[in-house]
């Protein structure tokens, strides 16, 4: 495992642990984090880009996920991973490979948070920054 690896799973380790003990309710038809959201993503190894998330209930929240960074483009898939306080984490897919955590929030008509990466593509870690569509 080389030192990139190490100091990235360390961390996603720890968050996930943190996301599957906490309790959480499926979410209502009226959760604000079901819909369309684009924006902005920055990852403080690869620079920033653009970010576009679709999120829906099947018996809980999970949707999709694209990406375009520099000239790499990525996608895959989320699932929400509990909830913490006002946060809710999600655990994600990286096609063809590799894993995310992000812990996120919403207000409004805005999603906001942060991630990090095992194994994503060009992606370390970073903010989001979304609007609703």
């Amino acid at each position: 495992m080389d030192r990139r690896t190490r100091v990235v799973a360390a961390p996603v380790a720890a968050c996930c642990a943190l996301m599957m003990a906490a309790c959480s309710s499926a979410p209502s038809s009226t959760d604000p984090y079901h819909g369309t959201w684009t924006g902005t993503i920055v990852d403080r190894m690869a620079g920033g880009g653009s970010l576009r998330v679709e999120l829906r209930a099947s018996g809980g929240t999970e949707g999709s996920w694209t990406a375009t960074v520099g000239t790499a483009g990525m996608s895959g898939t989320l699932a929400a991973a509990g909830s913490v306080g006002g946060e809710r984490g999600f655990a994600a897919t990286c096609r063809p490979q590799g894993s995310m955590l992000w812990v996120t929030s919403v207000s409004g008509n805005a999603l906001t948070g942060t991630y990090v990466t095992a194994n994503c593509g060009n992606l370390s870690g970073g903010s989001l920054d979304l609007r609703r569509q």
